[in-house]
């Protein structure tokens, strides 16, 4: 948090880093700075190569997350893909 800090300027009692659930979406994203996270290892948090964090600056650790609001709305989206069996393939792309 402390490279966050340097990097983007964001204080670090004014983090919040989401990260969002890949598997299940419905499950809303992950807020890896809770008290419990704060002194242990990033393996232990389960922030592995690849993973995306989302970062916010808040006003305090209580504040809702813009981003978790995001996730909620992406996980109620649907794609829909309509099948017209008269007209013809287009294998082009």
């Amino acid at each position: 948090m402390n490279k966050i800090a340097d990097d983007h300027g964001i204080p670090t009692e004014n983090q919040k880093i989401l990260k969002k659930n890949n598997i299940n979406p419905s499950a809303g994203p992950e807020i890896l700075t809770v008290p419990y996270n704060l002194d242990r290892k990033i393996a232990y948090i389960r922030i592995y190569e690849g993973s995306i964090l989302f970062v916010e600056n808040v006003e305090s650790a209580e504040s809702p997350s813009k981003w978790a609001s995001e996730f909620e709305k992406e996980a109620s989206r649907y794609l829909l893909k309509f099948n017209n069996p008269a007209e013809p393939v287009n294998t082009v792309g």
